[in-house]
């Protein structure tokens, strides 16, 4: 009798047990769903322009036609500033630019000045480190559009480089804005605006998206970044940056981002061995070299995309030492990745926010996903428990074997373990009939 009453208690006790797994359960399903339903709202743009991909993803209250002229409208401008600022397209105004030897003043259209006058800006700023016309040595050291097959390659002359150098500084290049022109004062001058152009686009299309009444909204183009208000959950949006690893793609680090940019450069994907020496792809425009010091990443942020762009390739020729102390000087907000005794160390000057954590403070979508399963799994083992302490089946599952028949026409509740008296009797009882319909349902 004692253990009848044992046993009755601690039945009881499971059944509360699995009545609180299944709770948790709910709310681990709820929050889950409520999670990606919060998104419901987030329309994202993708497709491709300047040899990478891009991404926009914007609040947009419209309807679907709506959405589909915003979209036609973001391709449309990264496609006109592509046809203006691609060293690839030999008819856009930088190639045209580049195969004139002529040092007249060369018409050219008011986004691509912007552009040149921005980066000369940052060349001034920077004593150099940044700029634009290092084309020429770029393509000298086998990187560009016209680089070679490592077999091909060899590695270029001190006379070489110093003949090339002749041709580079941002010095020789003159820009006027009404009309917008630019001119050469050396006629073999090239300029790349490869290393300002993805976050000038960036910028660009921040003002399609302005301009047509968004307010919360992410852009990203070849990994350059400018967010604005705050994703559908109300949180900030989150930028991951990538662990500066080139034989995997893994997040390192999220920042929030918020009513601002981020633009990341690397040595650790563009480069190439040769007689077991590794070339970065940033050229050093004073020396005319690759760089070779021990800063792999850098991560800049800044209020508009263009100038963050610039500042990261900055950070990336000056290195970690002298980049760190002009970043600290002029007050921009920079994280570097340096390389030491066979580790890679974190660095950062004193305005970019403080990050410690490689996740979102909230579980995402999957990981609510994983924890409904293992709650779920738990559940199930709790009423497996109870079931044997109780020596009985699960209430109702008799009620819904009793609604069946075998060949014979017999009820086949006789699968349960101890069947209850709703069992027993005639299977066309109104009550069994009950017990069926509710198994259907």
């Amino acid at each position: 009798m004692v253990m009848a009453n044992k046993s009755d208690k601690a039945s009881r006790w499971f059944n509360d047990a699995n009545r609180s797994f299944v709770s948790v359960l709910t709310i681990c399903v709820a929050l889950a769903f409520s999670n990606a339903s919060a998104f419901a709202d987030l329309t994202t743009f993708r497709g491709s322009t300047m040899g990478t991909s891009y991404s926009v993803k914007v609040l947009v209250d419209g309807k679907q036609d709506e959405n589909t002229e915003l979209g036609d409208e973001i391709q449309a401008k990264l496609d006109h500033i592509n046809s203006l600022m691609s060293t690839y397209l030999p008819d856009s105004e930088v190639s045209r630019f580049n195969s004139s030897d002529q040092t007249e003043w060369f018409d050219v259209s008011r986004e691509t000045v912007e552009v040149v006058s921005r980066a000369r800006e940052i060349s001034e700023l920077s004593d150099g480190a940044f700029d634009i016309t290092v084309g020429p040595l770029v393509a000298l050291w086998n990187f560009g559009a016209a680089s070679k097959g490592e077999a091909e390659f060899q590695l270029p002359s001190e006379e070489q480089i110093k003949a090339t150098l002749a041709n580079v500084g941002y010095q020789k290049l003159e820009l006027r804005m009404l009309p917008p022109a630019i001119r050469k004062s050396n006629g073999q001058l090239q300029i790349d605006l490869s290393a300002i152009a993805k976050g000038y686009a960036v910028d660009a299309i921040v003002d399609v998206l302005e301009s047509n009444g968004c307010s919360s909204f992410m852009v990203e183009i070849g990994g350059e970044v400018r967010a604005r208000g705050s994703r559908p959950d109300g949180e900030g949006w989150r930028i991951g940056i990538e662990s500066p690893d080139p034989q995997a793609r893994k997040v390192e680090l999220i920042v929030p981002l918020h009513d601002q940019s981020m633009a990341t450069s690397g040595d650790y994907r563009n480069f190439y061995r040769h007689e077991d020496k590794l070339y970065s792809h940033t050229i050093d425009p004073k020396t005319g070299r690759p760089v070779e010091h021990a800063l792999t990443s850098c991560t800049v942020l800044n209020p508009d995309c263009a100038s963050a762009d610039a500042l990261a390739t900055t950070m990336l020729v000056l290195g970690p030492d002298a980049g760190k102390q002009w970043a600290e000087k002029h007050g921009v907000p920079v994280l570097m990745f340096v390389r030491s005794d066979g580790e890679i160390i974190r660095s950062q000057t004193s305005q970019f926010p403080q990050v410690a954590t490689t996740s979102p403070s909230a579980p995402g979508f999957p990981m609510l996903v994983l924890i409904s399963i293992v709650v779920f799994a738990v559940a199930l083992v709790g009423m497996a428990i109870g079931v044997i302490i109780r020596n009985k089946a699960l209430t109702g599952s008799c009620g819904g074997l009793a609604g069946m028949q075998d060949d014979t026409g017999k009820t086949v509740c006789q699968l349960c373990s101890r069947p209850t008296a709703d069992c027993d009797g005639d299977p066309e009882s109104e009550d069994s009939k009950a017990k069926a319909e509710i198994a259907d349902a």
